[in-house]
């Protein structure tokens, strides 16, 4: 997807999103995507903010407090 093209969702192809100011949304898989995530990575790498919301847990009970990168990605 490039950053010109917000018109459906990365994960089921529904053509059907919700776009806001800093996210879509799919109503029909129920996932949000950073607009921010999507203008800067690849198709293949977008991650639904509710995945990298899980990464980010894990890296924290880990005790790695390196996660200012990754935490970017999900605003």
């Amino acid at each position: 997807m490039s950053s010109n093209n917000l018109s459906y969702c990365p994960q089921c192809g529904n053509p059907y999103i919700l776009i806001s100011k800093l996210n879509i949304y799919c109503p029909s898989c129920g996932l949000s995507y950073s607009k921010k995530q999507i203008e800067s990575l690849g198709e293949d790498n977008i991650l639904a903010n509710e995945e990298l919301e899980g990464i980010i847990k894990i890296f924290e009970k880990m005790g790695k407090n390196k996660l200012d990168a990754l935490k970017k990605l999900k605003s």
